[in-house]
C-alpha cells in the first residue's frame, strides 16, 4: 500500500510539470515571406512574415511541427517542379504523384526525417520566453484522517475523560506500514 501510494506520489509529481511545462511561452520565428499559421481548437494563430511571436508550449509545438511539414513539403514539390520542367524541356510526360516515387524524390524528402526536421525546427525556435509557475509553490498535501466517525468520536471521549492511551502516539500510517511489513513476514 506505501509503495502503490509513492509511485501514485511520483506519478501525479510527473504530471503536474508536465502540466506546468506545457504552460510554458515558446518564441518562434518566421523566416517566410508570407504568414504561417495554425488552427488549435478553432482558434487561428499566426506568425507574420520574418517576425517572431510567442505561444504557449503545446500550440508552438503545433505550429512547428506543421511549419516543417510545410517546408518539407514545399522542398518536395519544388523538386518535382524542377524535373518536370527538364522533362518539358525534352518533350516527355510531366511526372504525376506515382511518378515521383521512382525517382528518388519523395525518398529524399521524407517528413519524419530527423535531421531534416532539425534543422527546420532550428530555424524557427528560438526558445522558452517564460518558463510558467516555477514562481508558484507546490501545493502541500493535506493530511486527512480517514477514520470512521465513530472512532475519531471515541477518541475525543477519551481525551475528555482523561483516559490514558496504552499505544504510542504515533501517526496511523505508521502503524498500517508495520501491519503490512509484519504480513509480508508470515507470507515468506
Amino acid at each position: 500500500m506505501a509503495e502503490s501510494t509513492k509511485n501514485q506520489e511520483a506519478l501525479e509529481k510527473v504530471r503536474r510539470e508536465l502540466r506546468r511545462k506545457s504552460l510554458d511561452q515558446l518564441k518562434l520565428y518566421n523566416p517566410l515571406d508570407i504568414p504561417f499559421q495554425t488552427i488549435y481548437e478553432g482558434y487561428t494563430y499566426v506568425v507574420k512574415p520574418k517576425t517572431e511571436n510567442v505561444f504557449l508550449r503545446y500550440i508552438a509545438m503545433k505550429w512547428i511541427r506543421e511549419f516543417i511539414d510545410f517546408m518539407i513539403n514545399e522542398e518536395e514539390r519544388r523538386e518535382v517542379d524542377k524535373e518536370n520542367d527538364k522533362r518539358k524541356k525534352k518533350g516527355w510526360e510531366v511526372m504525376g504523384p506515382q511518378d515521383r516515387d521512382q525517382f528518388d524524390i519523395r525518398a529524399k524528402l521524407i517528413t519524419n526525417d530527423p535531421e531534416k526536421r532539425a534543422l527546420y525546427m532550428k530555424m524557427v525556435y528560438r526558445g522558452v520566453s517564460q518558463e510558467h509557475g516555477l514562481d508558484i509553490p507546490e501545493a502541500v498535501p493535506v493530511k486527512r484522517d480517514v477514520r470512521p466517525q465513530d472512532e475519531k468520536l471515541l477518541e475525543e471521549l477519551d481525551k475528555v475523560m482523561r483516559v490514558v492511551s496504552t499505544l504510542p502516539d504515533v501517526e496511523s500510517d505508521f502503524i498500517e506500514d508495520k501491519k503490512e511489513d509484519l504480513l509480508k513476514e508470515i507470507s515468506e
